[in-house]
């Protein structure tokens, strides 16, 4: 399947309403993402008080924006996943997101990341609005 080969991110070009479509469309539903006590040593401390679908959205759109950003920015732990597909990068990396995301530092990389591509939708489910805003919050 073409969506699921490793191309680098420098050789492939992405649409800009991939990041609006994993808004709109609830992306990552059905991604497995594992409990947040799964997700290795430290993971889930930020996440704890969230729903599993906003958990699984939250790495949907992490996973949206990953490619988009600078090695140098990633966790290095996530920089192979880089130069997947989304959704792969989604199902393949979703723990070690959801450990990088505990650091607010990265979070705000990808929140910034976020808000270069998309606005949510008015239409936007309930739970794609939650990831969003849980994304794009302050620390604290």
């Amino acid at each position: 399947m073409v969506g699921d080969c490793a191309v680098p991110s420098s050789e492939r070009s992405r649409p800009t309403s991939e990041v609006g479509d994993a808004v709109s469309q609830g992306a990552g539903e059905h991604a497995p993402v594992p409990a947040t006590g799964d997700a290795g040593q430290g993971a889930g401390e930020v996440l704890a008080g969230l729903d599993d679908a906003v958990q699984r959205q939250v790495v949907a759109l992490a996973a949206a924006v990953l490619g988009d950003l600078p090695a140098g920015d990633l966790p290095a732990r996530l920089r192979p996943f880089a130069r997947f597909a989304p959704r792969r990068r989604a199902e393949l990396a979703a723990p070690t997101l959801l450990v990088a995301l505990d650091d607010a530092a990265f979070r705000g990389r990808v929140a910034r990341a976020l808000g270069e591509r998309v606005d949510p939708p008015a239409d936007a489910s309930r739970v794609a609005l939650a990831a969003v805003a849980w994304l794009r919050r302050s620390p604290g």
